[in-house]
């Protein structure tokens, strides 16, 4: 995932600056088809360069609340990794054989 982040983000960056190069030049055309074709590309190359930053800021930061959130274990020491049986399991075992009948 980080690699494909480091990846991305730059590439993202470069198209948004890209699109905003476009958006620039369609202003400075003569033929109305032109600026046209120029100013819807360079509309949607930004969008989509914005939605991807976007997305990836969220992934991010769901990524870092996850780990903030996660409990820290801390390493056993003698006697606390033995698993105790709880009361209650006990007699629900007795419970389910006293209840077959012979």
């Amino acid at each position: 995932m980080r690699a494909r982040l480091w990846l991305l983000t730059p590439a993202l960056i470069f198209f948004l600056i890209f699109g905003i190069f476009m958006l620039l030049t369609a202003y400075h055309q003569n033929h109305p088809t032109v600026f046209l074709a120029l100013f819807f590309s360079s509309s949607l190359i930004i969008l989509l360069c914005l939605a991807g930053l976007v997305g990836l800021v969220w992934r991010a930061y769901s990524r870092v609340e996850a780990v903030e959130s996660e409990p820290v274990s801390q390493p056993a020491t003698e006697g606390q990794g033995e698993v105790e049986d709880s009361p209650g399991q006990d007699s629900i075992a007795e419970t389910e054989n006293s209840e077959q009948l012979p």
